[in-house]
């Protein structure tokens, strides 16, 4: 029927157990529960809370108490529960790579570098240089245009003679993209 909400079906609060650990969601507490496999109960609403996913792709909730409504990734809730919190400067890393298992043991903190490695190792993340699908370069187009450039040859015409944008040619020399790609070979 449109219009009409489903009547949501009360739970009983869930206990901990050899198979899943329950504790208060740190700042919520009293409030809702996280569990260490990365599930949130109400104690309010005597529900289990279904996670949304964001726009980067992780399973959230929206927690609502003390005064204010705030959405948190389910990664962040169940390591901040049963590790610690969070030290400045890092991230929450899946070591599986997948957004969706927010298992504590599955979970990390690591600082944004050191995330963004592992995702590129395990091919999570963005492929660089030459190995990118759209490049139009390849690895050694770049170290001759970096080198055909520091012996003067002007970026509009590195741009003609390769077939790619002055903007293209202004990343390679001045550093801003290609950054895979060693220049120390120029002499």
């Amino acid at each position: 029927m449109r219009g009409k909400r489903a009547k949501l079906q009360k739970m009983p609060a869930p206990k901990s157990s050899s198979f899943e650990e329950w504790r208060d969601v740190v700042g919520y507490e009293g409030l809702y529960l996280v569990s260490d496999q990365g599930r949130i109960y109400s104690l309010i609403r005597e529900i289990y809370r279904r996670a949304g996913v964001d726009s980067r792709g992780y399973p959230y909730v929206t927690l609502a108490g003390r005064g204010k409504a705030r959405n948190f990734t389910l990664g962040f809730l169940v390591l901040r529960a049963f590790v610690s919190e969070r030290p400045p400067q890092y991230t929450v890393n899946h070591k599986d790579g997948n957004k969706f298992n927010n298992q504590k043991d599955n979970l990390e903190y690591m600082t944004c570098p050191d995330n963004i490695r592992h995702a590129i190792q395990n091919g999570l993340k963005g492929v660089y240089g030459e190995e990118n699908p759209r490049a139009k370069l390849t690895n050694a187009q770049v170290k001759r245009i970096y080198r055909l450039w520091k012996f003067g040859q002007s970026r509009k015409e590195l741009a003609e003679r390769f077939g790619v944008s002055t903007a293209t040619i202004d990343r390679i020399v001045y550093r801003m993209g290609w950054k895979t790609v060693p220049r120390d070979e120029v002499a």
